[in-house]
């Protein structure tokens, strides 16, 4: 079995706030949690910001990854953003 968290996704307040301030000391908070509660993996999900999408999809990407060592299930309905989260650095699509 492998456990994937949800736990940072937009849809969450405090997940939202951070979100909306760029808060990355909150979001790894949240990451590490998780990592020690066992998940193998972590879903990231910004999806609530309408036309940010995939600024903040690569924004959680980056300050996850740097957090932990644990593979990310990307999280969203917008094609261009996982594209983009999936670019690496910066989001951009070759």
């Amino acid at each position: 079995m492998l456990i994937v968290a949800e736990r940072i996704n937009a849809s969450r307040k405090a997940v939202r706030a951070a979100l909306d301030v760029q808060d990355a000391a909150a979001i790894q908070k949240e990451a590490l949690a998780q990592a020690a509660a066992g998940a193998h993996y972590i879903d990231v999900n910004g999806g609530t910001f309408p036309g940010r999408a995939a600024e903040l999809l690569c924004w959680l990407v980056d300050v996850v990854q740097a957090a932990t060592d644990r593979p990310l299930c990307l999280d969203s309905p917008d094609p261009a953003a996982l594209a983009a989260a999936r670019a690496g650095p910066g989001g951009t699509a070759g």
